[in-house]
């Protein structure tokens, strides 16, 4: 089955869940969805969404699932974690103290590794205010 999430007249559609995300406020927590989305041959990737709306998205994932959608390997991510470094930082001080130039990842977000670093300019973005999501 083809479900479109985006499609106004589908019940599985993620705009009114999207909608409250609003400005950033740093005294929410916020989580990252992210899922593998076979029908559509996607990556889908929610940022910063609250928690109440990741209970919305999972409940929607469930029910498109059980519908026959064919989605998988769905992670809930806090944005906190996503946000620290991906290197433990007395490695990457060793690893500057040697004089390694291209190690990979070195003073990488964990969101920059798992995702890439246009995920990480939307953040900066997002919670300087310069984007609303």
């Amino acid at each position: 089955m083809n479900y479109s999430f985006s499609d106004q007249s589908n019940p599985f559609n993620w705009n009114n869940i999207l909608e409250e995300r609003g400005a950033y406020h740093p005294e929410f927590d916020y989580f990252m969805v992210d899922y593998y989305d076979y029908d559509n041959d996607e990556h889908i990737r929610l940022p910063f969404l609250r928690q109440q709306q990741v209970f919305q998205v999972v409940n929607i994932l469930d029910r498109a699932y059980q519908m026959g959608a064919s989605i998988s390997n769905i992670r809930v991510l806090p944005e906190r974690f996503l946000d620290e470094p991906y290197a433990n930082p007395e490695i990457i001080e060793e690893a500057i103290t040697a004089g390694v130039k291209d190690a990979k990842y070195l003073r990488a977000s964990t969101r920059e590794v798992l995702f890439d670093s246009r995920y990480e300019a939307i953040a900066d973005a997002f919670k300087t205010r310069s984007l609303r999501l």
